[in-house]
């Protein structure tokens, strides 16, 4: 089994990785989903998998055995993807969460190592407006709504308005646009690291951009691509209507570096 079967999705909540991650899956992968979901019960889950390990002997609780644990259950995903390529959706906190021994010197974590020793695609995927981002967070909180089909109708009754916390949204933003530099640095060194805009993922009409397309094909293998997406965008509309202090927020951000991200229909 070639090791390019492994292809890892990187970002932050609401960045964009499901729905590239729904097209890989409709190219043939395996949808591993969110592997370091907290969720015991999540489908596919490596925290679910170290739960059934420990149960079967608690020497495997201790975190440093969990390198071991990691590769044997890419080893139990490869049974069930039956040659298919496995999507395994990381989210930047994920990264941490395997430690590395004796890790007091700054070393690079182990899952990034992983990734690079078997020269696996890495897909950073990054949403540049960080006002929309922290919106859709907001949103996903107050409605517990994560996704809708794309042939689904709109939301039924009025969306619930959010009010962000106005007077930490310039650092929260900054602070979001430093990670994702640390992320960028971090994968820089690999061969087979790629990025994706979310901004740049989607063509004018909606449909998956044609750079979106030729990644989705080149690390799947895959030549018939769709075109469409499956999953419709959450939140399209102007943020003063769904912002309950829009104002507020406004008048945070304008005249400074991020005032651009209030008129950004993404």
């Amino acid at each position: 089994m070639p090791q390019t079967d492994l292809i890892f999705l990187l970002g932050r909540h609401r960045s964009g990785t499901t729905v590239f991650r729904d097209l890989l899956e409709r190219c043939g992968g395996l949808n591993c989903h969110e592997i370091m979901s907290a969720k015991l019960e999540a489908e596919r889950g490596f925290y679910g998998y170290v739960a059934r390990r420990v149960a079967e002997d608690p020497k495997w609780v201790w975190p440093i055995r969990h390198q071991r644990l990691f590769a044997d259950y890419i080893e139990e995903l490869r049974g069930l993807a039956r040659g298919r390529h496995l999507l395994l959706d990381l989210k930047y906190w994920g990264l941490n969460l395997i430690p590395v021994s004796e890790d007091v010197t700054g070393a690079r974590p182990f899952l990034v190592d992983f990734i690079d020793t078997r020269d696996s695609p890495v897909i950073q995927i990054v949403r540049r407006n960080k006002l929309r981002l922290i919106t859709s967070e907001a949103l996903l909180n107050a409605s517990g709504k994560w996704f809708a089909a794309a042939g689904e109708g709109p939301d039924v009754g009025e969306k619930p308005k959010v009010s962000l916390p106005v007077a930490s949204l310039p650092a929260e933003i900054e602070r979001l646009i430093g990670l994702d530099t640390a992320i960028r640095a971090m994968l820089a060194p690999l061969s087979n690291a790629h990025e994706l805009t979310y901004e740049e993922m989607f063509s004018g009409t909606g449909d998956f951009a044609e750079r979106t397309r030729t990644l989705a094909g080149k690390v799947m293998g895959c030549d018939a691509v769709p075109l469409a997406p499956s999953h419709r965008k959450m939140n399209p509309e102007p943020l003063s209507q769904i912002l309950g202090n829009y104002a507020e927020v406004a008048a945070a951000l304008e005249g400074g570096p991020h005032e651009w991200m209030l008129a950004s229909p993404l």
